[in-house]
């Protein structure tokens, strides 16, 4: 019986020293986890058009954000909420909406079998960078402080932000020279 207890301390400490609390690596893990398992979902061809939407919708929300947030906030429609989640909104309705637009233009033939796989891996995982760090641009200074020191991996990943922009056609670019598969 002494044992039994012994080992419920011993578990209990344990389970004291694990800290599940949510944190910003594991909602960006979990961001690339959800992209990648969606692209393989989708395929090549639907994944490349979202990537293209985002790429729309980062030059839009960047662009024209600023205007549009001081036009909705003097007029009557205006509501006290944040730049940021302004452009985070109008950046997401834009990529929904370019989405579901262009449902049916498919970019080049679907590929098949496993290259066709690993193209949806990489252009989901690119397309996760390229969401994130775009999301993480419409941020104060402040703000992005902030984050990066809750988490250098985030602080890493805006580093490199230009890399995350480039990338993605860089890939697009080179997949779209690879051979078709024949069906």
């Amino acid at each position: 019986m002494e044992q039994i207890s012994q080992v419920k301390g011993e578990a209990t400490e344990l389970a004291g020293n694990i800290n599940l609390a949510p944190s910003w690596d594991l909602f960006i893990f979990l961001f690339f986890a959800v992209c990648v398992g969606y692209s393989l979902l989708l395929g090549k061809a639907k994944i490349s058009g979202i990537m293209l939407s985002t790429y729309v919708a980062l030059a839009i929300a960047n662009e024209s954000g600023n205007f549009l947030y001081n036009y909705f906030n003097k007029s009557s429609y205006g509501a006290s909420t944040s730049i940021f989640t302004f452009k985070t909104v109008l950046f997401g309705l834009i990529i929904l909406f370019f989405t579901l637009k262009n449902e049916n233009i498919k970019m080049g033939e679907v590929t098949r079998g496993l290259m066709g796989t690993i193209m949806s891996v990489v252009y989901g995982f690119f397309s996760a960078g390229l969401i994130l760090t775009s999301v993480a641009s419409f941020m104060s200074d402040i703000q992005r402080a902030a984050i990066y020191k809750q988490s250098n991996l985030a602080a890493h990943m805006m580093q490199f932000r230009f890399i995350w922009l480039i990338i993605p056609i860089a890939f697009i670019v080179f997949f779209s020279f690879t051979k078709k598969e024949t069906k």
